[in-house]
């Protein structure tokens, strides 16, 4: 977990994989490559003052990186769309204070980019901050541990898992009905079965990321167990910025989710936002 530094590092080497990422035709007539490279300086330069100013000049830090913030944003209305970019959004949202923003970005930053360690330590680190803490349930929490491959590793490390035992699997298996000996057999049904496994892991994961979607509440929200404000609280405490959910069923302007211990309930459709 990174500590209460301005993570200006992290922040910089972030910053330098936005150059030259620009794409499509209307990306390139919105904000030229040239134009994208001054807009991405300003922008870093301006999070770095406010990173120099927040202990002396709070408020001058926080006009800094309302700058900051700006560039980055106009980055994404011109057609960036990165982990490095997200990443950035997120860590300057955290400095304006808008927590759940600053969780969204940065999960978006780990989809795009899972592995990188630095953006997951900040995903950490804001998470710890979100109130109410709702950890998951304790069979969640036991599957988790069972399925740890699934849950603990990028899709990317699976699909190339997959690929490297169900190919010579087969391939083994071919030989086998070539050569039967037990051991090409034995070998490449382990393999068949542990590609295959991974192929399952990838296939569940879509499923649920296509059913259920992950979200991020951003403002105060209460959660009821109907739609519309007269219906009962599910909860005694409103949802705050920066809580993860799943989406279950959407009708009109109302999104009925479930929380990491699996309670459900309904909030604002504008109170949260689909990572």
């Amino acid at each position: 977990m990174v500590s209460t530094c301005p993570w200006r590092g992290t922040f910089l080497l972030a910053s330098a994989l936005l150059v030259g990422t620009l794409p499509g035709a209307y990306a390139a007539d919105a904000l030229s490559p040239a134009r994208q490279r001054e807009v991405l300086r300003a922008a870093v330069a301006a999070y770095e003052r406010g990173s120099d100013l927040r202990a002396s000049q709070p408020v001058a830090a926080q006009a800094a990186f309302q700058e900051a913030l700006g560039g980055f944003l106009a980055l994404r209305a011109a057609g960036v769309d990165n982990a490095a970019l997200e990443f950035n959004l997120g860590n300057t949202y955290y400095r304006i204070g808008d927590t759940g923003r600053a969780v969204l970005h940065l999960r978006r930053a780990t989809q795009l980019a899972p592995g990188e360690a630095r953006m997951t330590e900040n995903l950490h680190f804001v998470r710890a901050r979100v109130e109410p803490q709702i950890p998951s349930s304790v069979e969640s929490q036991v599957w988790r541990q069972l399925a740890f491959l699934h849950y603990e590793t990028p899709a990317a490390w699976r699909f190339t898992a997959c690929l490297s035992f169900i190919l010579p699997g087969w391939l083994l298996l071919f030989l086998w009905l070539r050569w039967p000996v037990r051991g090409l057999l034995f070998g490449g049904g382990v393999c068949v079965l542990l590609g295959l496994t991974f192929a399952a892991s990838l296939l569940y994961e879509q499923r649920v990321e296509t059913t259920t979607p992950a979200a991020v509440v951003l403002t105060d929200a209460p959660l009821r167990h109907g739609r519309g404000a007269g219906a009962d609280l599910a909860l005694d405490r409103p949802l705050g910025p920066g809580v993860e959910v799943r989406i279950l069923d959407e009708r009109g302007d109302w999104i009925q989710v479930e929380l990491n211990d699996g309670r459900t309930g309904w909030l604002p459709a504008d109170s949260l936002a689909r990572v």
